[in-house]
């Protein structure tokens, strides 16, 4: 139950909802939830696979910052796991004026991603 639930804070912090994960993962939503409840553990070579793809989420996640990533299409974080177990690996590069370069700099090195939509906007 520790480890499940060491996972789930991880995946909230992510932003990656628990029947996004469940899909990921390729375990039912209630045998996930009955884990997270200590009332059925997982057993060591589910736990072993949810380790693998929390992982790689944490992976793709660490690649991609500052930019946040979406869970929202699963398809495209199956895609980007995928990929990642095969050795891809992302470089977020921006791309535009020193101005702008600079300001997004300043921003994601003091406020973290927060204020990220407002870089590069002229009020």
């Amino acid at each position: 139950m520790i480890q499940e639930s060491n996972f789930q804070r991880k995946l909230d912090e992510y932003g990656c909802p628990a029947d996004t994960f469940c899909r990921l993962a390729n375990i039912s939503p209630s045998k996930w939830s009955r884990a997270l409840r200590d009332i059925q553990p997982l057993t060591g070579p589910e736990l072993e696979h949810v380790c693998k793809i929390a992982d790689l989420i944490a992976g793709i996640v660490r690649d991609s910052e500052p930019i946040p990533v979406s869970f929202k299409n699963i398809q495209a974080v199956k895609y980007l796991i995928e990929a990642r177990k095969a050795g891809a690996r992302w470089i977020p590069i921006l791309v535009g004026s020193a101005d702008v370069v600079q300001e997004f700099e300043q921003q994601s090195n003091s406020n973290g991603t927060e204020h990220l939509s407002s870089v590069g906007t002229k009020d």
